[in-house]
């Protein structure tokens, strides 16, 4: 009986993180739409104003393509991370 409850609080413990971590993929995935549109902002300050903006648009571009890695890189870890969580899951619920 008490190790159906601890297996029922570690299921429980499972569906919430993966529930937290969908929903950080969701703004992750945002943030990567914006990130891109910043990127995209910064080439076409570089290519369409004069002096000073073309530094600044260059700059932003710059900015926004590390960003872009950063945030690929903790996409591919968080995606990781959700199928071992979904993994350990559905070990868990074939042991039931």
């Amino acid at each position: 009986m008490a190790d159906s409850i601890d297996l029922e609080k570690k299921v429980k413990f499972l569906d919430k993180k993966i529930s937290q971590g969908e929903t950080l993929l969701k703004k992750l995935l945002y943030l990567t739409i914006a990130d891109v549109i910043l990127i995209i902002a910064g080439i076409i300050m570089a290519i369409f104003l004069q002096e000073i903006f073309i530094i600044i648009g260059i700059a932003v571009a710059v900015i926004g393509v590390v960003v872009l890695i950063l945030l690929m890189r903790n996409l591919n870890d968080l995606k990781k991370g959700l199928n071992e969580y979904m993994q350990r899951r559905s070990a868990l619920s074939s042991k039931k």
